[in-house]
C-alpha cells in the first residue's frame, strides 16, 4: 500500500504540510544487502501509556461552579497599584460572567476576566504551560506586546482567562501584570472562591448560553451540533446544523451587557416575543438585538442586558427568539448539577485526555494518536520495506539515532500511517516514515513548495535533502533527508525523516520559530542509515 504522507496540523494557525511520500511508480522487492540478527527497539524512550488520564475536573460540573461565580471579584484590587494602574478604577462587567476594571474607559490599562473560556487543546498547545500560585496555568503573549493573557484550566475545554492590556501609547510588562492577577484569583479560589454573582446585581448570571439555546431549540435540538462559542463560553453558543443540505448555517446566541441596541438612526425593528428587536443582515444571515432589561450596573457602556441571535433568515431568528425571550424572563430552571468543589489543576495534574505522549502532539481529528512501544528491526533492508505499512517501522528505526542526537525528551507517537518524535517544549517535530514505493529523486525539486534541494550521501547510501516553509525573507521552517534504501535514488525505498521547528511556547501568532537545530536532522539520519540498515 503506498503511504501518503498528509499534513498533520499544530496549531489553528501553524499547518505543517510534509511533502507527500507517495512515490511515482511500483517497481518490484528491493533486495536486501547484508544480513544481521534481528534486533527488538524498545519504547522511545519508556512510554507504554495505553489510557487516557482520569478526568478528576467533569466540565459539567466545572460549569455549574462558574455559573455561581462573580467575574468581577476574581479581580483582586490590591494588585491594580503594584501593575501601574491609576488609583481611580471602572467596573465594567461585560457580560453575566465577564468582567473588566479599567483606569480609564476605552482607552486605559485594563484587567478582564471570563470566568467560563472555551481553552481549546490547540491553545494550549501552543501556550506556556506556568504555575499560578499553586494552579496549573497557561501563558500567552498575544499578538500584540501591549496585551497578555493567562489561562487557568477548570476542565478539558474551559478555562478562567486573565487578560491584561495596557493603555494605547505607553509601556510595561503585561505579562508580568496578568500573572499577578492570575495569581491572585488562583489564591482566591482555592481559599473558597471569590463572592457568588447574584442575578439580582448581575442579569442572567445563573444562565448558561446553551442551556437557554437547547431549551429554545426544544425538540429540534436534535438536529444540531451545540456548544460554547467564542470568548464568552458560557454566555455565548453556537448550533451548528447536521445536515447543511437542510440548514446552510448555523445559530449563535450571546447575552451582554452593553448600550441600547434600539439606540442610533434608521434603526429596523421587529417583534420578538415582547420585546423589539433590532435587525441586522448580512449575505446569508440575520441578526436580532433585544433588551431583556436594564442591566442594573449604571454605566452608559453596559446599561443593558442584551441578547444577540443570528441565524440564516430573519423569520428562522425572529421564531426562535420568541422562545427564548420567555425562558429569560422567567426563573433559571435548577439542572440538579453539583458544581465542582476544586476548579483549579495543580501543576503536576494532565488537564488532556492524551494518552502519553500524545499530550505533546497535535494534529486533527483524523486519525488517533497513540504512544509507540516497540517493533523489531529487521535484519534485511527487504525486511524493512516489507514492513513499510507499519507506521512503527519509522519509530524503531530511528529511536535510538534520536535519542543520542536529540536527547531523551523526544518521545515517539503514531498518527495515521506514520511516527513523530515530539518533545515538551513543542519547539520542533520530527517525523520517520519508511515507504516502499517512494523514490527519492522525486522529492524537492518544486521550488514553490521546497528549497535547497541537494544529492548526498548519507552513511554510504545515496539522500536528497531540501528545505520547506518560510519564505517572505524569513528562514526555512522545515528540512527533510529522504535516503534510498536500495542505494540508488531512481529505485523505489526510502526511510525519510523531516524535522519542523516551531515557535516557543507563549509566544502568540505569527512568532518565528527557532531554525538553528534543523541541521542535526543529518545526524539523526547518519546514525540511523549507520546502525539500522545493513550496507
Amino acid at each position: 500500500m503506498r503511504k501518503g504522507w498528509t499534513a498533520w496540523v499544530v496549531g489553528v494557525t501553524v499547518s505543517l504540510a510534509l511533502s507527500g511520500c507517495s512515490g511515482d511508480g511500483g517497481g518490484g522487492p528491493v533486495p536486501g544487502e547484508g544480513a544481521r540478527e534481528s534486533v527488538s527497539v524498545g519504547p522511545a524512550p519508556a512510554d507504554v501509556a495505553t489510557v487516557a488520564p482520569v478526568d478528576d475536573h467533569p466540565v459539567d460540573a466545572a460549569r455549574a461552579a462558574l455559573r455561581r461565580l462573580d467575574a468581577c471579584a476574581l479581580i483582586d484590587r490590591s494588585v491594580t497599584a503594584s501593575t501601574g494602574m491609576a488609583d481611580k478604577l471602572w467596573q465594567l462587567p461585560d457580560s453575566p460572567h465577564s468582567c473588566t476594571v479599567t483606569d480609564k474607559p476605552l482607552i486605559g490599562s485594563r484587567i478582564s476576566v471570563q470566568a467560563g473560556y472555551s481553552l481549546s487543546r490547540a491553545q494550549r498547545y501552543r501556550a506556556e504551560p506556568i504555575t499560578a500560585g499553586r494552579a496549573k496555568a497557561y501563558l500567552d503573549r498575544a499578538e500584540l506586546p501591549s496585551r497578555c493573557r493567562v489561562d487557568l484550566p477548570v476542565g478539558r475545554t474551559l478555562s478562567i482567562r486573565f487578560t491584561y492590556e495596557l493603555a494605547h501609547g505607553t509601556t510595561g510588562d503585561a505579562c508580568g501584570s496578568v500573572k499577578a492577577f492570575a495569581e491572585a484569583g488562583a489564591g482566591l479560589l482555592a481559599g473558597g472562591g471569590p463572592a457568588e454573582g447574584d442575578p439580582g446585581k448581575r442579569p442572567l448570571v445563573d444562565r448558561e448560553a446553551c442551556t437557554v439555546m437547547r431549551g429554545a431549540l426544544a425538540a429540534d435540538a436534535e438536529r444540531f451540533t451545540i456548544a460554547e462559542n467564542g470568548i464568552y463560553a458560557l454566555d455565548s453558543c453556537t448550533a451548528t446544523p447536521k445536515d447543511t443540505k437542510v440548514l446552510r448555517r448555523g445559530i449563535d446566541l450571546e447575552v451582554k451587557y452593553t448600550t441600547d441596541p434600539m439606540g442610533g438612526t434608521n434603526v429596523v425593528t421587529r417583534a420578538v416575543g415582547t420585546r423589539q428587536a433590532r435587525v441586522t443582515t448580512y449575505s446569508g444571515a440575520c441578526k436580532l438585538e433585544w433588551s431583556q432589561g436594564a442591566s442594573g450596573l449604571g454605566g452608559t457602556l453596559n446599561g443593558f442586558t442584551v441578547v444577540a441571535l443570528k441565524a440564516e433568515s430573519c423569520d428562522a431568528a425572529a421564531d426562535l427568539a420568541a422562545r427564548i425571550v420567555p425562558l429569560l424572563d422567567g426563573a433559571a430552571t435548577p439542572d440538579g448539577q453539583e458544581p465542582a468543589r476544586r476548579l483549579l489543576y495543580a501543576p503536576e495534574e494532565s488537564d488532556s485526555s492524551a494518552v502519553g505522549a500524545c499530550v505533546d502532539f497535535l494534529a486533527d481529528d483524523s486519525f488517533p494518536c497513540t504512544p509507540y512501544d516497540s517493533l523489531p528491526v529487521p535484519a534485511t533492508i527487504q525486511g524493512v520495506l516489507d514492513g513499510a505499512d507499519d507506521p512503527r517501522m519509522g519509530c524503531a528505526l530511528a529511536a535510538d539515532a534520536v535519542r543520542e542526537v536529540l536527547g531523551d525528551a523526544y518521545r515517539a507517537v503514531l498518527w495515521g500511517q506514520s511516527c513523530f518524535f515530539v518533545e515538551p517544549t513543542h519547539t520542533s517535530v520530527l517525523r520517520v516514515d519508511v515507504d516502499a514505493r517512494a523514490m527519492a529523486r522525486a522529492y524537492g525539486g518544486d521550488s514553490k513548495s521546497s528549497a535547497d534541494r541537494r544529492e548526498v550521501d548519507v552513511a554510504g547510501k545515496p539522500a536528497v535533502t531540501f528545505r520547506t516553509g518560510g519564505g517572505n525573507g524569513k528562514p526555512a521552517t522545515g528540512y527533510s533527508v529522504y535516503v534510498a534504501l536500495a542505494g540508488d535514488v531512481n529505485t523505489p525505498g526510502i526511510v525519510a525523516g523531516r524535522l519542523e521547528a516551531l515557535p516557543a511556547r507563549g509566544l502568540g501568532t505569527g512568532a518565528v520559530p527557532d531554525t538553528t537545530g534543523l541541521p542535526r536532522l543529518d545526524q539523526v539520519m547518519t546514525k540511523l542509515v549507520a546502525s539500522r540498515l545493513p550496507r
